[in-house]
């Protein structure tokens, strides 16, 4: 039975945790728990590859739509002032 109390203590504590981080994240970003581990940026719109497993990587990511630019701010791609887009 404390096993049980403390397992739900646990996960109480860990959804406490993501409603955290989630208002923590920046203007055009959402908190994901499974987002990608290489995500688009102004210099890598479509990043692949070896150096880019698929695997999840929880935190703060750009909005569909948003990619990372150099100063680490998400917009959409057409208001990248260098690389790719720029």
């Amino acid at each position: 039975m404390k096993f049980i109390i403390i397992l739900a203590f646990l996960a109480t504590l860990c959804v406490g945790l993501n409603s955290v981080a989630a208002q923590q994240c920046g203007k055009h970003e959402v908190y994901l728990q499974c987002g990608p581990s290489c995500p688009p940026t102004c210099d890598s719109p479509s990043p692949s590859g070896p150096n880019c497993p698929m695997v999840c990587k929880a935190g703060c990511h750009c909005k569909p739509k948003y990619i990372r630019n150099a100063k680490g701010e998400c917009v959409k791609p057409g208001k990248c002032s260098t690389g790719f887009f720029g």
